[in-house]
C-alpha cells in the first residue's frame, strides 16, 4: 500500500497526517520539530511506497535534509500556491498537514525547486550581503539626517577616510556626539563585513565556470553572477528565456479577454533576489555606450519612467545570461 504523508512545520512543533492511497487518514498527530522524531513515525513505511509534502517555511531545512538524505522522496511547495489551504475559511494545523498529504495524493501539489544543502549556504551569503547593503543606506541615511540638524553638511561621499575624518572634527552637543558616534561604528563595521563577504564572492565567481561567463556581460559583476547562478540553483530548469523571465517577474503583469490583451504594472512576485541583483547590473550597463544604453534611451524618449526602462533592460539583461549559458552548453549547442 502506498501513503502520503503532509507535514505542517512549524519552529517548535509539526502537524502530520498519514493518508492511504484511497484517501483514508492512517494517522495524524503533532510531533516537536525534530528530525529523529519524524523518521520514528515513519519508520515503518517502506522508502518507495511513501511520498512526503511540506511548505516552505524557514524551519523545513533540518526536516527535508534529514528524509531527503534518508532515502525518502520529499516534496516542497510555496505556501502562496497552496491555495486549498492559504484561502480555506478553516485553517489549523492539523487539517493543513492532511490538506497537503491530499493534494499529494492527487498529485495536485505545486512542487517548488529546491537547491543542495550545500548551495544553500553559499545562497545565505548572497542574501546577507543584500542585508547588509541595504542597512548600510539606512545608516547612511541616518548620519546625513543627524549632521543636518545641527547645520552640517558633508561634502565628500559618505563611507570614504575623509568623510569619517570630517565626521570626527564637527563639533556637537555632548549628546549628539555620542549618537553620531555610535552610527559611525555601525557603518564601519558594516563595511568591513562586506569587504569579508565580497571576498568570498568573488572568489567563488571565479572559481565557477558559469559565473565566470556572465561575468563577459556588460554590467554583469561579481555579485549579480554569484547571485543568477545561486538563487536558480540550475539554470537548465528553464526551457527557454522566457521562463526564466517569468519567474524573476521581470515582465509586466497580464490579462486578456476576447481575443485582446491588456498589459499592466511589473509583477510583484517571483525571485526578488535575483531581481534585485539584475537590476542592480541594468544600472550599470547603461552607464556604457551599448546596446543595453540604446535600448534605455529609446525606452525614455517614448515617455517611460526610469523605473520601468531600466526594468525593461534587466528582462534584455537576464536573456543575455540564459542566452550566454545556453549558447555555450553542449545540451543544447549540440556539440
Amino acid at each position: 500500500m502506498n501513503f502520503t504523508l503532509g507535514l505542517d512545520v512549524h519552529k517548535q512543533t509539526t502537524a502530520y497526517a498519514l493518508v492511504t492511497e484511497e484517501g483514508r487518514v492512517q494517522e495524524r498527530g503533532e510531533i516537536k520539530t525534530d528530525p529523529k522524531q519524524c523518521l520514528d513515525v515513519i519508520s515503518w513505511i517502506p522508502k518507495s511506497q511513501l511520498v512526503i509534502g511540506m511548505e516552505s517555511t524557514t524551519f523545513i531545512y533540518p526536516l527535508y535534509d534529514a528524509l531527503n538524505d534518508a532515502g525518502y522522496k520529499v516534496k516542497v511547495a510555496n505556501p502562496v500556491k497552496l491555495h486549498r489551504i492559504t484561502k480555506s475559511a478553516v485553517k489549523y494545523d492539523g487539517k493543513d498537514a492532511k490538506d497537503i498529504a491530499l493534494q499529494l495524493l492527487r498529485n495536485d501539489f505545486p512542487q517548488s525547486y529546491m537547491l543542495t544543502k550545500e548551495m544553500r549556504d553559499k545562497r545565505e551569503l548572497i542574501r546577507q550581503h543584500m542585508t547588509l547593503t541595504q542597512e548600510q543606506t539606512r545608516v547612511k541615511n541616518r548620519i546625513h539626517s543627524h549632521i543636518a540638524k545641527h547645520n552640517y553638511r558633508l561634502a565628500k561621499r559618505l563611507g570614504t577616510k575623509a568623510s569619517f575624518e570630517y565626521l570626527k572634527k564637527i563639533e556637537l552637543p555632548k549628546y549628539a556626539r555620542v549618537t553620531l558616534d555610535l552610527m559611525v561604528d555601525q557603518l564601519q563595521r558594516i563595511k568591513k563585513n562586506l569587504k569579508d563577504i565580497d571576498k568570498v564572492i568573488d572568489d567563488f565567481a571565479h572559481s565557477n565556470e558559469d559565473t565566470k561567463k556572465l561575468l563577459n556581460i556588460d554590467g554583469v559583476g561579481v555579485f549579480t553572477a554569484a547571485t543568477f547562478y545561486l538563487e536558480l540553483g540550475n539554470w537548465r530548469r528553464f526551457r527557454s528565456a522566457k521562463q526564466l523571465t517569468a519567474y524573476v517577474a521581470l515582465i509586466p503583469q497580464m490579462s486578456g479577454s476576447a481575443n485582446k490583451m491588456y498589459y499592466g504594472r511589473m509583477r510583484f512576485d517571483g525571485n526578488h533576489n535575483l531581481k534585485y541583483a539584475i537590476c542592480r547590473a541594468a544600472e550599470q550597463a547603461i552607464r556604457k555606450d551599448n546596446k543595453y544604453r540604446a535600448f534605455f534611451l529609446r525606452l525614455m524618449k517614448k515617455g517611460k519612467r526610469r523605473r520601468t526602462a531600466i526594468c525593461a533592460v534587466g528582462n534584455k539583461l537576464l536573456r543575455s545570461c540564459y542566452g550566454v549559458l545556453r549558447a555555450e552548453d553542449p545540451i543544447y549547442s549540440g556539440s
